[in-house]
């Protein structure tokens, strides 16, 4: 286990319930948020960003200030929400460094940061913990992986900063892969992911634990 530090325990209690528990409202879609704005006059592919902005001014205000913490995007949301006064100065902001997408080298998926983000940016942006999403399938990818060494040097570079990273790991399934096979494999996948990440470095607790398997959306 990766004890939280004394800062980054401060700052899971500010993005928890009383109980311990983590409640984040997550905000920092770009194009999956445009892709549900079905009501658009000119369909979702019309949708600015500035009225990107707005739908996201309009969940911080009403919906995210209501919760512990809510998690946007350095690419529509910030610095605008944080600068002009809609997000609440109760409210923990969580920022994302994950792009929009992903890519593909021999078959595994890869996300990359938004250009420019680093922990100094997160604090920058009056970020009290960062999220970096990664996707992962641990039955192909150890600890010598690209994954792997990409959340060890993002890991490094957050506690040097003093700063909480949520690691948020997406499993997939690989091309060629049935439904049926990859529902068998996912139990063991979301296991391997979290011991891997664990191993490389995320944080845990005894309460909770800011390490976030998660299956593939549709």
């Amino acid at each position: 286990m990766n004890e939280l530090t004394t800062l980054e325990r401060r700052a899971m209690s500010g993005i928890s319930t009383p109980s311990g528990k983590m409640l984040i409202v997550a905000a920092d879609q770009r194009n999956g948020m445009k892709a549900v704005m079905n009501d658009a006059p000119d369909g979702p592919e019309s949708v600015t960003p500035e009225q990107l902005y707005d739908a996201k001014a309009d969940l911080v205000r009403y919906l995210g200030n209501a919760a512990p913490a809510i998690l946007l995007d350095p690419e529509v949301a910030l610095p605008g929400v944080a600068e002009d006064g809609t997000l609440a100065r109760e409210t923990s902001l969580v920022i994302g460094m994950d792009a929009s997408g992903f890519e593909t080298v021999d078959g595994l998926k890869y996300t990359r940061f938004v250009e420019g983000m680093s922990p100094r940016r997160v604090r920058d942006l009056g970020g009290d913990v960062a999220k970096m999403l990664w996707y992962m399938r641990p039955d192909k990818q150890g600890a010598d992986s690209r994954v792997a060494d990409e959340i060890r040097d993002l890991v490094k570079a957050c506690a040097d900063e003093g700063l909480l990273l949520i690691v948020e790991i997406l499993t997939y399934r690989l091309e060629g892969e049935s439904e049926a096979d990859y529902a068998a494999a996912f139990p063991g996948l979301v296991a391997g992911a979290a011991k891997l990440s664990v191993e490389c470095g995320a944080r845990s607790s005894s309460c909770s634990s800011p390490v976030l398997p998660r299956p593939a959306q549709p």
